[in-house]
């Protein structure tokens, strides 16, 4: 009975060395702002547009005697590019995503992909501030936007250049021992693991027809994360408050910012008008 008592936080200990399985999307319970003023404050469509591949260090990282699991009483990962512990394919029904050819009802699979996902959601959550008239996030040569449908002809004033500079999940198992003290922790649902989930955005506005930066900000957010045991396994929730944390802070900035956005667009024009002038009188 002993030795049945103590194999159960053996087994359990190998099922927490390893983050569960992430939602089909880490912002599919992303909780939109609500409007922050009656009517916008920019009269101009933007654009989002999201780059998750550049400049993020993508090595993920194991650390504390790992291999002694579980002798160890807890260990350290660092997941530099969690996407990778997404489902290789995201499960997609009734999507604007699906592939048209696919019956209406039919469950279609397609690639993760951490940028798309980002895209979407701030798109969205720019749109519910309704702080511009119009806004869509660009996707393979399209503009988009969530439920609505795609089109290729959108002229936006102002780009939203964002770069996830990183984004890591500090993940601490914990493994309790193979004692029987141990295995009483894994039966009443004590947490698997502790940490926090570290997202950081550049983020960029950039004047389209001129080609000139109007605004940028990098932000940081780093909400911790606990997996229990019965429940919550996976950062989808912490990845969310994240963003969030973020996403309300950039809403204030732009509230602030948006009329210096309309004041550097008419001096970049002016500058160009001058510009374009003054070579008419030297080709003269």
């Amino acid at each position: 009975m002993l030795m049945r008592f103590c194999i159960v936080p053996v087994v359990l200990a190998f099922f927490a060395a390893a983050p569960g399985c992430a939602p089909n999307f880490y912002f599919a319970g992303y909780a939109y702002g609500g409007a922050e003023v009656d009517s916008p404050l920019l009269g101009y469509q933007v654009a989002v547009e999201v780059s998750a591949l550049g400049i993020r260090e993508a090595a993920d990282t194991n650390g504390w005697a790992f291999g002694l699991i579980p002798l160890m009483p807890c260990g350290w990962q660092a997941f530099k590019s969690p996407e990778s512990l997404m489902h290789s394919y995201r499960k997609v029904r009734h999507s604007q995503w699906r592939d048209k050819t696919e019956p209406d009802d039919a469950e279609v699979y397609y690639p993760y992909e951490l940028g798309l996902d980002l895209a979407e959601t701030i798109q969205y959550d720019l749109k519910s501030s309704n702080l511009f008239r119009d806004v869509r996030f660009a996707y393979e040569g399209k503009y988009c936007a969530y439920g609505e449908k795609d089109v290729e002809r959108y002229y936006p004033a102002v780009l939203f250049s964002i770069e996830v500079a990183e984004m890591t999940w500090y993940r601490y198992p914990t493994f309790y021992g193979v004692s029987m003290a141990g295995a009483i922790g894994w039966v009443i649902g004590l947490p698997v693991s502790y940490g926090t989930c570290r997202l950081v955005l550049e983020v960029e506005a950039v004047d389209v027809k001129h080609d000139e930066t109007l605004w940028e900000k990098e932000y940081v957010a780093e909400p911790i994360c606990v997996e229990w045991i019965y429940s919550n396994w996976g950062a989808g929730k912490s990845w969310c408050a994240a963003l969030k944390q973020i996403m309300t802070e950039m809403r204030g900035d732009l509230v602030e910012n948006i009329p210096e956005f309309e004041r550097k667009m008419a001096e970049f024009e002016r500058e160009a008008e001058k510009e374009s002038e003054e070579e008419s009188e030297d080709d003269w």
